[in-house]
């Protein structure tokens, strides 16, 4: 059993960060805030164009004649 006066040794530590691993951790965030943006994009132009996909579909299912009335424009 170790007495209570016995010290241990500190835990290791890393090694100070280097001026290429500073570059490297730099190119890897902006490359992936560019992903993030492009994923996001990607996701939003996606999104609107199954909307109007859906939009489409419906029209046509319905028929144009049920949901553009004759004289629609005059009820603005």
């Amino acid at each position: 059993m170790p007495q209570p006066t016995e010290r241990r040794a500190a835990p290791p530590q890393p090694p100070a960060a280097t001026q290429a691993l500073q570059r490297a951790l730099a190119e890897q965030a902006a490359y992936r805030n560019t992903r993030a943006l492009l994923q996001r994009r990607s996701t939003t132009r996606g999104l609107i164009l199954l909307g109007l996909i859906v939009l489409l579909a419906g029209i046509a299912r319905s028929g144009v004649q049920n949901v553009f009335f004759p004289g629609w424009w005059r009820h603005w």
